[in-house]
């Protein structure tokens, strides 16, 4: 049976250039406490995530977000500082442009200013 995990603690611990011993070794804590968190073991405590998302240097939301690219979080970057009466107007939008079929999608020197 193959497991998808819904957190990114070893992927960032990895980024990091760390083994588990060595984030273990940064909280005083063994490496089994680390790898139950890595694999969200059911005794894996959030306060374990907290600890290793400080010694990580990211936030924790970081730990349990999406995969998301560059231009996605530049999305949601954007769709966050809004004002709240403006977000629905957003949506609206990007289901418009979502719904438009591909033929009547501007191509990008119908859209760019002409020199």
């Amino acid at each position: 049976m193959h497991t998808v995990h819904m957190n990114n603690l070893a992927k960032i611990r990895e980024q990091k250039g760390l083994r588990q011993e060595d984030l273990a070794a940064m909280l005083s804590v063994d490496k089994a406490k680390i790898s139950r968190a890595e694999n969200e073991h059911k005794s894996a405590m959030l306060l374990t995530y907290r600890m290793c998302a400080e010694a990580l240097g990211v936030p924790l939301s970081a730990i349990f977000s999406d995969d998301l690219s560059e231009e996605e979080r530049g999305f949601l970057e954007i769709f966050r500082s809004l004002p709240v009466h403006w977000r629905p107007q957003l949506r609206n939008l990007m289901d418009l442009a979502k719904s438009t079929p591909p033929s009547a999608t501007p191509q990008s020197d119908d859209v760019l200013p002409k020199s």
